[in-house]
C-alpha cells in the first residue's frame, strides 16, 4: 500500500532568499570596488584631453589604477561599490526567486509522479479485480445457461407454458449478461495490448458469417449482405475480433429497433487502396443527437437502456478493436431513416 504522497516528498534544503541576496550584494560590492572603479579611472584618464600635456606621465596605464585606491578617491569608490552591489542584489533576488520556483516545480512534479504511480497501481488493482470477477461470473452464467437448456429440453415442459416462458426469459437475460462479461474481458485484453492473430480475410465471407451467426434471441429483423463488398480486396485482420465487432453492430441494430428493422452489411474500398470500409446500415429510428458524441464511450446506452438491456460496452469494444487494427470507426446518419456505422480495416498485402 502506498504511503501518503505528502509524506513521501520532502523539500530539499537550500539557501534562503535573503542569504542569496546578501551574498550577491557583497560580491557585487567587491567587484565594484576592485574592478569597476579602477577600470572607470583608466577610462577617464584615457578620455582626459590634458593627459598628453601631463609632465608626470598621465598616460601611464598603471597610474590611474593605483590612484583609484588612494584615500581621496574613496567617495567615488563608494559610489561604484554601492551601484554594483545594488545591481548584484537585484540579480541575486531574481536568481533566488527563479531557484525557489524551480524547486517548487520539481517538488510538485515529484508529488504528481507519486500520485500518478498510486493511481496506476489502483487502476491495475481495479482491473485485476474486475477481470477476476468477470471470469467468475462467466463460469456461473455458463452453469445457469446449461441448466436452463436442460430444463427447456424436457418434453413435459410444453404442459406448463408459464414455466417455459420464465425459463426462456432467464436464458435470454443470461445470454445478454454473458455477452456483457465477454465484452468486458475482451475490452480489457485490447487495452492491455493483447496481440492480434492477423491473417488475410475475405470481406464477403466475413459479412456472410456475421449475418448467419449473429445469434440474437427473440429478434424480428432481417440482415442482408450488400454486393459492393464483392469488389473489395482481402483485409489483414484478426478474424475473431472482427466478427465480434460485426456481431456487436448487428446486435445494436436489431435490439435497439422495433421488430421489422432491415439491416444491410456491406463494404467498399476506402480512401486510397490501403483500406476497406465496412458498413452496417439499418432503417430503424436512428440515434438521438445528444447521444452521438458519446456513442463509443463505456456505459453509454441512451435513454432507452431499460428497453434494450444494453450496457454500452459493445461500441466501446468496437472502437478499441478497430483502433487496434490501425483503423477508425464512426457513425453516419443516412439520408433516409436509420443509422449507419462504418469502420476501416487495412488491406492485406499480396
Amino acid at each position: 500500500m502506498l504511503s501518503h504522497p505528502q509524506a513521501t516528498i520532502r523539500r530539499r534544503p537550500g539557501p534562503t532568499r535573503g542569504r542569496t541576496i546578501t551574498i550577491h550584494a557583497l560580491l557585487g560590492g567587491v567587484f565594484g570596488y576592485l574592478v569597476l572603479h579602477p577600470v572607470s579611472m583608466v577610462v577617464f584618464q584615457f578620455l582626459d584631453p590634458m593627459r598628453d600635456s601631463d609632465p608626470s606621465g598621465g598616460s601611464s596605464f598603471l597610474r590611474p589604477i593605483l590612484h583609484s585606491f588612494q584615500l581621496e578617491m574613496l567617495p567615488m569608490a563608494a559610489v561604484f561599490t554601492l551601484f554594483s552591489a545594488l545591481i548584484a542584489s537585484i540579480n541575486g533576488r531574481y536568481r533566488a526567486v527563479l531557484s525557489e520556483q524551480r524547486n517548487e516545480l520539481r517538488r510538485r512534479g515529484e508529488l504528481l509522479e507519486v500520485r500518478n504511480e498510486r493511481l496506476r497501481r489502483l487502476e491495475q488493482a481495479n482491473r485485476r479485480a474486475a477481470r477476476f470477477l468477470a471470469h467468475d461470473l462467466k463460469g456461473h452464467l455458463g452453469g445457469i445457461l446449461g441448466f436452463t437448456d436442460l430444463l427447456l429440453a424436457r418434453e413435459d415442459l410444453a404442459e406448463d407454458q408459464t414455466l417455459a416462458d420464465a425459463l426462456t426469459r432467464i436464458r435470454r437475460q443470461g445470454s445478454w449478461m454473458l455477452q456483457t462479461v465477454r465484452e468486458l474481458l475482451d475490452l480489457e485484453r485490447l487495452r492491455e495490448g493483447a496481440p492480434l492473430s492477423r491473417e488475410a480475410l475475405d470481406v464477403i465471407e466475413l459479412l456472410e458469417h456475421a449475418r448467419d451467426n449473429q445469434g440474437m434471441v427473440d429478434t424480428h429483423g432481417a440482415v442482408e449482405v450488400g454486393e459492393s463488398g464483392l469488389k473489395c480486396p482481402a483485409v489483414h485482420a484478426d478474424r475473431r475480433v472482427v466478427l465480434r465487432v460485426l456481431a456487436n453492430l448487428l446486435t445494436n441494430a436489431l435490439k435497439h429497433n422495433r421488430p421489422g428493422v432491415q439491416v444491410v452489411l456491406d463494404a467498399r474500398v476506402g480512401e486510397g487502396p490501403v483500406e476497406v470500409t465496412i458498413t452496417c446500415t439499418d432503417n430503424g429510428r436512428g440515434i438521438p443527437d445528444d447521444l452521438t458524441p458519446r456513442l463509443f464511450s463505456e456505459f453509454e446506452a441512451g435513454a432507452d437502456h431499460a428497453l434494450t438491456d444494453s450496457t454500452g460496452l459493445g461500441l466501446a469494444f468496437c472502437k478499441e478493436a478497430v483502433e487496434a487494427h490501425g483503423g477508425r470507426i464512426w457513425h453516419e446518419r443516412p439520408e433516409e431513416a436509420g443509422a449507419r456505422f462504418c469502420f476501416t480495416l487495412p488491406v492485406a498485402k499480396t
